[in-house]
């Protein structure tokens, strides 16, 4: 699998940030933080911020915050810049917080975003 993704998706990288939809921990941006490793591969397109145009970047962080549990004026900068469109992990059995292979697609903020966007076209 992993050789098939290498193929498909070209080049890893280090580190991508994954937000939950899930808010344990009070109010805060439910973030976790993956790193590379040889049990640990990481796919991922371009930040957020990225797709946003400038002058609609207010009306985003306003409506994005419907969608992510804990997403908050303060925190639009960081979240916009760390978090990717789509996000691909791979883990295999070596993993240690892993007890089998995993093959995560998460296009969670894909989705967010071009509803957004229709939103606003919309209006």
């Amino acid at each position: 699998v992993l050789k098939k993704m290498q193929k498909a998706y070209g080049r890893t990288i280090p580190v991508v940030h994954i937000y939950s939809l899930f808010q344990t921990l009070g109010d805060e941006l439910p973030e976790r933080e993956y790193t590379e490793s040889e049990h640990l591969k990481l796919w991922a397109n371009k930040s957020i911020i990225q797709f946003i145009p400038e002058k609609e970047r207010e009306n985003f962080r306003d409506r994005w915050k419907n969608y992510q549990p804990g997403l908050k004026d303060e925190n639009w900068d960081a979240f916009s810049q760390n978090a990717k469109m789509v996000t691909v992990v791979w883990t295999d059995d070596g993993s240690p917080s892993n007890e089998k292979n995993i093959l995560d697609f998460n296009a969670f903020n894909l989705v967010v975003y071009n509803e957004i966007k229709s939103q606003l076209s919309d209006q």
